[in-house]
């Protein structure tokens, strides 16, 4: 994995740590010594005193076991009791990403200033473009009243000598939805309602003050149980965070002790290929059993207005259909009534073929939902048509070579 700082590494060290204990069985009694070997007394510390770098390295370990961080009554629980309790599938943290606000060094409010490189130069671009006369000069220095600052930085960019800078507070800044703000103790403090868990912040904080609840416990109790076969399902991401091929990657994966590896880009061409299977079952179901052409639709449009036309042929469809459906009825068809200028009819006797040989084609609905091998839709036509339908019928059932 990439690591570009020491807050990462330090969280990368503490998830090793835990992985080693959970391996000799030992988390519940040796995940106390963690904090202490990691910050010894003879070591540097990063905070005031090696006692405040212990106590932030607690935090962190609780947050990684699975625990909010909510109250001061969390520092009279032992890390071993937390450790029991993460075992036990009792670490009921809700929110994804929490700030140790112990951690959190409460940086200033991000904003613009003057550094001491300002020259005070005649010019003065700053003062004349800000929009909000938010600067003025004291002593031939710039200086910024930053209730009157809206952080547009036109000074910054207008400043010949680079004077102005922005400085900002990284989790605030890189947070795409604006989810985590200052509290009234200065510390960060992330808006689960607004909240993505895209984890820019995480990754950009660097005292590490915000932490992820981490699945490692649940992950190494499942892939060490006998009785249950565990998938790893990996990012594409996966394969640039580390100096190695995508073959030694997913060897490594199985080698941790998952059973298989399948690329998430792989679950998610199945999903779009059942939501796709869905929607077009849901599709069927609204759809009209025959799509008609735009072509088609204009000219049934402008039919409407063709009243008289319309009457006509409505009254002669009317009369052909009627005379169809007894001459198919006394050849021992079964016709379904029909109100349109076509016919459905049932004939246990192959049509399609014998028919098509003397030149008429009709419609075999076999494939029909819900009908079977032996029914036939024909069209209304004109009379002489449908005179020459009816004798090739007729033709076909009393003449057996034609069958």
């Amino acid at each position: 994995m990439l690591y570009d700082n020491f807050a990462m590494l330090t969280k990368r060290e503490l998830l090793i740590r835990i992985v080693k204990l959970l391996k000799e069985e030992n988390l519940v009694n040796g995940v106390k010594y963690i904090p202490v070997e990691m910050r010894p007394k003879n070591k540097r510390p990063i905070k005031c005193c090696v006692h405040k770098d212990r106590y932030i390295l607690k935090h962190k370990i609780i947050s990684i076991l699975g625990f909010e961080i909510t109250d001061e009554e969390i520092d009279l629980i032992p890390l071993s009791e937390f450790a029991q309790k993460a075992l036990d599938n009792k670490n009921t943290k809700e929110n994804i990403l929490s700030v140790v606000h112990e951690a959190c060094s409460a940086c200033m409010q991000s904003q613009y200033f003057v550094t001491n490189m300002c020259r005070g130069c005649e010019g003065r671009p700053c003062l004349m473009n800000c929009p909000k006369a938010a600067i003025s000069f004291k002593g031939g220095k710039a200086c910024i009243t930053q209730e009157d600052c809206v952080g547009c930085g036109l000074c910054s960019k207008v400043c010949p000598y680079h004077a102005i800078v922005y400085t900002p507070v990284p989790c605030e800044d890189v947070c795409p939805v604006k989810a985590i703000t200052k509290g009234e103790d200065g510390t960060e403090h992330i808006d689960k309602d607004k909240c993505i868990y895209c984890g820019k912040c995480m990754q950009t904080c660097p005292y590490g003050a915000i932490m992820e609840r981490s699945k490692v416990i649940d992950v190494y109790k499942s892939i060490t149980a006998p009785d249950k076969k565990i998938i790893a399902i990996p990012a594409p991401a996966i394969y640039g965070q580390f100096n190695a091929t995508p073959g030694q990657i997913l060897s490594a994966i199985k080698a941790i002790g998952f059973d298989d590896v399948v690329e998430v880009a792989l679950g998610a061409e199945d999903t779009s290929r059942n939501e796709a299977a869905e929607f077009l079952e849901r599709m069927e179901e609204v759809r009209q059993p025959w799509s008609v052409s735009i072509p088609a639709q204009e000219a049934g449009i402008a039919a409407l207005d063709e009243t008289g036309w319309r009457r006509k042929v409505k009254s002669y469809v009317a009369e052909q259909r009627i005379w169809l459906a007894g001459e198919l009825e006394s050849m021992g068809c079964k016709v379904y009534p029909s109100s349109a200028n076509y016919l459905l009819f049932y004939l246990d006797q192959e049509l399609m073929e014998p028919l098509k040989r003397k030149g008429i084609l009709i419609r075999n609905c076999s494939n029909y939902r819900g009908l079977t091998k032996g029914y036939y839709r024909i069209a209304v036509k004109t009379e002489e048509e449908n005179r020459q339908l009816i004798d090739a019928i007729r033709d076909v059932i009393d003449n057996t070579d034609l069958r």
